[in-house]
């Protein structure tokens, strides 16, 4: 056990070091560069081997290492992109660039056909042609191949003088392929409610894990990443140039924001997006067009914890001066997002000071609305925030005073914790998280009655706001077990009930409480965290 913390911890040493590592700098070419910056991918796909994983990058394509590869499949698609963008070029060839939208649409369009089999296990004609090992040796290519364009600005203008309405289209106009898993997730949810019941929660959580294995966004992550901040970087010299900045920008802050995208590109974006933390000004415009919430959820991604809270600090306060009605909401989702990750110092405190800045300027309101979240255990610390600001009258806070109410919220126990959540309801919430909250006597009568009343709603007004108000009684007068602090129950009786089921649980949170007095040494990378 110590050699795999000791492993750990060296390993997080390195993604530390990679990820401040590839800037450009004078006397250092390109290609060194490049190199550089592909170390911090490079060492993350090697943990993710080394821990037997299996996902993501490492999953395997469909080599068959007894044939060439197909002239129509992926590795040669990957391999001859390679060649024009990089190769060509370097040896002062002509490189046929219109070629590259093309290689880029094939390579969709089999890793589209790879993940359609990695989620239904059906086979079409095409699956032989995704003939890669590992989906890293794809993925890494592109990122050589992006990181390139990115790094050379005269390659990258070439490029677009030959196709520059081509690739526009491809890069810039093309939407993440989702996927039709994740879309019919979304559509589900839509349609039945964050948190159903019954059959068709049981349905949603099998259409999430199957949803999950589709990485095909997260495959090519790196290089439209790249290529978007690449359109970011240096000053606009021509109107079109100018353009292309402006549509790249508005592009990437929508992708970085928006949590579906966000889930989907995972800790590529991340990785892509570090030019952008070593570039003050470039930062500051980023988030005074709508980024500020995506560079604060980036605090809670292992490769860029650290850049991002050094970053953050070095906003002018122009920019949090600047959060609009449209805005305010994503930046204080993305906020509660990272406060429910936070498991590291870092991430803790960039949390905390986003905290301090927004009710600094914008008060109390950004966290009500922020504890309205259609999930049940997302908004619980904003719900506190909110009801323990305001009954104090709403006084100002310090970055440190933030620190003690997240430690004060930190140390009540969960059914605590859920009564902030319950009181911040409305009825309506109430009746859909009855489910998720409440007495844990799975034979309890007043939760059982209060059920059939929700399954069979009367039409009798009178009748129905005794109910309402029977429910929020049932739930914010719940009595706690004494010994693990951790499961509510509606009275005594229904305590007594649920003992002897409760038993084997109540120990073992006691053990876990117990244990949290001699910890286990430090856990850098979150992996082993419940």
């Amino acid at each position: 056990m110590e050699e795999l913390w000791a492993t750990l911890n060296d390993n997080a040493d390195k993604m530390k070091k990679f990820s401040h590592q590839g800037r450009a700098a004078p006397g250092k070419s390109v290609k060194e560069t490049v190199e550089e910056r592909l170390l911090l991918a490079r060492e993350a796909n090697r943990n993710n081997v080394l821990f037997g994983l299996g996902g993501g990058f490492a999953a395997q394509g469909m080599a068959d290492t007894n044939e060439a590869p197909s002239p129509t499949g992926m590795m040669h698609s990957v391999n001859m992109l390679r060649k024009i963008v990089i190769e060509d070029y370097d040896d002062g060839a002509a490189p046929d660039f219109s070629l590259v939208p093309p290689l880029l649409t094939r390579i969709r369009e089999l890793f589209r056909v790879f993940y359609n089999f990695k989620v239904t296990s059906r086979r079409t004609p095409d699956l032989i042609l995704c003939d890669f090992d590992h989906v890293f040796d794809v993925s890494v290519i592109m990122h050589e191949v992006g990181l390139t364009l990115q790094l050379d600005p005269p390659r990258l203008q070439a490029l677009m003088d030959q196709i520059g309405g081509e690739f526009e289209k491809v890069v810039l106009d093309t939407e993440p392929d989702v996927g039709p898993y994740r879309k019919a997730t979304a559509e589900y949810m839509d349609m039945y409610g964050i948190k159903p019941s019954g059959q068709v929660y049981w349905r949603l959580f099998r259409m999430f894990e199957k949803a999950n294995e589709d990485d095909a966004v997260y495959a090519t992550g790196w290089f439209y990443i790249d290529i978007l901040v690449a359109f970011m970087l240096g000053p606009a010299e021509t109107a079109d140039q100018s353009r292309l900045q402006k549509k790249a920008m508005e592009k990437l802050v929508f992708w970085s924001c928006d949590k579906k995208i966000r889930d989907a590109f995972g800790d590529c974006l991340a990785d892509s997006m570090r030019p952008i933390y070593w570039d003050n000004a470039l930062l500051t415009r980023f988030c005074q067009v709508g980024g500020l919430g995506a560079i604060l959820g980036d605090g809670g991604m292992n490769v860029s914890s650290g850049i991002a809270g050094t970053a953050i600090r070095t906003l002018p306060d122009a920019v949090w001066d600047m959060e609009s009605d449209n805005s305010l909401p994503t930046t204080s989702k993305l906020l509660l997002d990272l406060g429910e990750m936070s498991k590291h110092r870092t991430a803790d405190d960039i949390f905390l000071y986003g905290c301090h800045n927004i009710y600094k300027r914008y008060g109390i309101a950004p966290f009500i609305r922020a504890g309205e979240s259609d999930e049940w255990h997302e908004p619980e610390f904003f719900c506190y925030v909110a009801q323990r600001l305001q009954d104090e009258g709403l006084p100002s806070r310090t970055e440190e005073e933030w620190k003690e109410l997240l430690g004060d919220f930190r140390k009540m126990p969960v059914t605590v914790r859920g009564r902030y959540r319950w009181s911040g309801l409305d009825c309506a919430g109430r009746w859909e998280f009855i489910d998720y909250y409440g007495c844990d006597n799975r034979d309890c009568s007043e939760k059982a009655e209060l059920l059939r009343h929700c399954q069979r709603p009367t039409g009798d007004e009178v009748i129905n706001k005794e109910m309402d108000r029977r429910l929020y009684e049932w739930g914010n007068n719940m009595v706690i077990c004494d010994a693990c602090r951790s499961k509510p129950y509606c009275g005594v009786n229904c305590q007594q009930a649920a003992a002897s089921s409760h038993a084997a649980r109540c120990a073992l949170i006691q053990r876990r409480q117990n244990q949290a007095i001699n910890p286990p040494p430090a856990d850098p990378m979150g992996w082993f965290q419940e």
